[in-house]
Formats: C-alpha cells, structure tokens, sequence
C-alpha cells in the first residue's frame, strides 16, 4: 500500500533529480519518480539507522515488475526458504506457487512473469523444475 508524501524542494534538485531520472532510464515515464525517492529513502534511513540489511539491487528499468519480485521472494522465504541468496536453486513448484499468491493464478500470468524474471536476469531456468537466483 503506498502513502502520498508532499514534500516541498530546491527548484535546482528537482530539475537535477528529473534530469537524472531521464538519463538513468532513457524517458520519462509514470512512477519513476516515486520508486527513485522510495529507493533513496530506504537508503537512507539504512544508513542512518546502523541496519546493515540494505540490499544492493540491480539497476532495473521496471520498478513495477521488480515490486513483484519482490513480494515472490518475500512469499517464498516466508513459506519455503530461510535465506534466498544469488546461485541458490529452488523448487519450481514453489516459485509458480509464489506467483500465483503473489500476483496471479490464470496460466498465463505464471508463464509471462517466469519469463519476464528470466529477462530481467533475476532467475535462471536449469531443468525441469529447477530454478536457480540470480539477483
């Protein structure tokens, strides 16, 4: 669930921060703006509340997808995994379950969202129903 947080800055660092998102994802696009300030904040407060539990992510063009990762890994550390680690292998099973809490149950849902994860280089497909983490 998001917040809205109204926030008044520099007119330099708006245009600066603007600037910065066009150049990091080529356009600009609905949201973008949002996720880099979300993302900033985590950062942040990570920083300055001695957690040393922030992740380092890769860059990613779609922070919606990359949302929905997100909440698979969470299901499936909650339910299956204790940790979920790059190079990590795990069931397929528990990965099309995780999809289907998570985001969708139609088939077809399953199949674009393993395939997206494969794109993005978050998942790796090894053989039958072993998956393995990339990110």
């Amino acid at each position: 669930m998001k917040k809205k947080l109204l926030i008044y800055i520099d007119e330099s660092l708006d245009r600066d921060f603007r600037r910065f998102i066009v150049l990091k994802y080529g356009k600009y696009q609905r949201g973008l703006i949002s996720y880099e300030v979300s993302q900033a904040l985590k950062y942040w407060l990570a920083l300055h509340t001695q957690e040393h539990k922030l992740e380092e992510r890769r860059f990613i063009k779609k922070p919606r997808d990359y949302e929905k990762w997100c909440k698979v890994k969470d299901y499936l550390l909650s339910k299956y995994y204790s940790e979920l680690k790059p190079g990590q292998k795990i069931n397929g099973r528990h990965l099309r379950e995780a999809i289907r809490a998570m985001i969708g149950s139609d088939r077809r849902t399953i199949k674009k969202y393993l395939r997206l994860f494969r794109l993005y280089g978050w998942l790796e497909h090894v053989t039958g129903e072993v998956w393995i983490i990339k990110e």
